[in-house]
């Protein structure tokens, strides 16, 4: 719910426009930007997983979750609000 779909990022002198969406339960980022008069193109997916989802996964390989985070001030995660999912596991 916190997924920015559009942006504009300046470094160095270049801009690079960024754009977001769920798209088949992926996150597909599209960069664009133009370097000495050349345009470029590039494109990101990224499996969109939830908390849930991690559970499970951790339980499958013998991990357990020791402590959750939403972001990176180390705040308590709230799967409405929370800009990051962390998680500190220790094999079992």
């Amino acid at each position: 719910s916190n997924l920015v779909s559009d942006e504009v990022k300046t470094v160095d002198g270049i801009s690079f426009s960024i754009k977001r969406e769920l798209t088949n339960n992926q996150i597909v980022k599209t960069i664009t930007f133009t370097d000495n008069g050349t345009d470029f193109n590039y494109q990101e997916k990224v499996q969109a997983l939830t908390h849930q989802d991690f559970l499970n996964y951790f339980k499958e390989v013998g991990l357990t979750v020791l402590a959750t985070f939403g972001d990176y001030q180390l705040n308590t995660f709230n799967p409405l609000t929370s800009d990051r999912l962390l998680l500190i596991a220790q094999k079992n």
